[in-house]
């Protein structure tokens, strides 16, 4: 039921492995001495100061960072049996009551998705209502969805704390311990479409001042962005000399450039030179790592095809082709759908964002030349814009005259 929001942060991870079962092997109904030899003892909590030997409220959090948050475990024992009945965990990052509508709605699903990421969920069981701020209780947890795992059932939610500052949260059961109330599915009562048009919470501008307040940007990707920026640091680090000083000799393309598009077209006329193509493939592999939409697809390519000196790799070629195609890069795009509408579906897109990308390739200024090598696709083929061949040819020849080699054998085809 979730759009996939969380498509291509340019961050760098810190990400745990994904777990399966409770954490450090906690079961409902243990008492609190045998709970704190569990935690202490686990790799799964970090004690947050020496009191955490002793005690264990306040004084542990889940190790490591989901969504760039720290998440601060609150243990609930039963007053008569002192049974452990809950195992909560609050993020540490706040938002204020003025920002429910707006900001809190979209970070909540952005956060979602990296939590059933980490813990290898499914399809949430319910479809919750949002609610108001003004539902909120102080230190009380309003349920929205309802995640299973293997052998555990997470809920997330929102945890409203005596100061008014509004923090995510969510629980951990055991999945034999998932009826109703007990894993708070009872919040059933939302609509599909109270959830389809949340924006991206990594594109607004409110989401991308948060991120940039909190240092969030830095530090979260999905386990699929992890493993792509993987395989493109292994990449950079084998390149780091060349990297430093690639091009060697005479430069390349225009000092009239931008830097990023001198290295994207460098990269272009490099691979092409069978004696200098690890030069090409380091400024590919930084051009893709700075989110160039047609280095990713490139890069897309190489892996595809195994050219460029790298060794096939389907599940590379696919996090490639999707970064590339969410970059709003027309040849990516296709992969998704022959027409564009099919495509913007495909990748979980609105119309609006179909046109914002439309745009940027239509306005793109002269010395912007991956805009203006997509804008010339999207007109030869009619992609989200109306057919216009010669307009198209007349673009990728402009690029073909300022060294472009891949446009100068478009162009060459176009008027064969």
């Amino acid at each position: 039921m979730f759009r996939n929001l969380i498509p291509l942060l340019p961050a760098l991870a810190l990400c745990l492995p994904a777990m399966a079962d409770m954490p450090a092997g906690l079961t409902l109904g243990e008492k609190e001495k045998e709970v704190l030899q569990k935690v202490a003892s686990s790799d799964d909590f970090t004690p947050l100061s020496d009191k955490a030997k002793r005690k264990l409220e306040g004084n542990y959090c889940l190790s490591g960072k989901i969504a760039g948050q720290q998440w601060l475990a609150h243990f609930v024992f039963d007053r008569r049996s002192k049974m452990l009945t809950q195992l909560l965990f609050v993020s540490d990052q706040a938002m204020q009551p003025n920002q429910y509508d707006k900001l809190l709605k979209p970070f909540y699903l952005f956060t979602a998705e990296h939590l059933r990421a980490h813990f290898k969920l499914k399809e949430p069981l319910n479809l919750p209502e949002f609610g108001h701020a003004s539902a909120l209780k102080d230190e009380e947890m309003f349920p929205l969805h309802a995640f299973p795992g293997e052998g555990i059932t997470l809920t997330a939610g929102l945890w409203k704390a005596k100061n008014g500052g509004i923090h995510l949260c969510f629980t951990v059961q055991p999945s034999s311990n998932s009826a109703m109330g007990q894993t708070y599915t009872s919040n059933t009562t939302g609509k599909r479409s109270d959830w389809e048009d949340v924006p991206d919470f990594t594109t607004t501008d409110e989401g991308k001042a948060f991120m940039e307040r909190t240092g969030i940007a830095r530090s979260t990707t999905t386990l699929e962005d992890k493993e792509e920026e993987e395989s493109y640091d292994d990449l950079a680090e084998e390149e780091t000399e060349t990297t430093e000083t690639a091009p060697s000799g005479p430069a390349l393309a225009s000092k009239d450039l931008p830097q990023k598009e001198q290295d994207m077209l460098n990269a272009l006329i490099l691979l092409q030179d069978g004696s200098r193509q690890k030069e090409g493939l380091a400024l590919l592999v930084t051009a893709a790592q700075a989110d160039n939409a047609r280095a990713l697809y490139e890069l897309g390519c190489g892996y595809t095809e195994g050219k460029y000196g790298l060794m096939p790799d389907k599940k590379n070629a696919q996090n490639a082709f999707h970064k590339a195609a969410m970059g709003g890069f027309a040849l990516a795009m296709v992969h998704y759908g022959a027409e564009f509408p099919v495509a913007l579906a495909a990748l979980n897109m609105r119309a609006m964002d179909g046109n914002n990308m439309v745009k940027a390739a239509e306005n793109a200024k002269e010395d912007s030349l991956t805009q203006r090598f997509n804008y010339a696709i999207m007109l030869r083929h009619g992609y989200g814009v109306r057919k216009d061949v010669e307009k198209a040819k007349e673009i990728m020849q402009q690029l073909a005259a300022q060294g472009d080699p891949v446009a100068a054998k478009l162009a060459e085809e176009w008027n064969n």
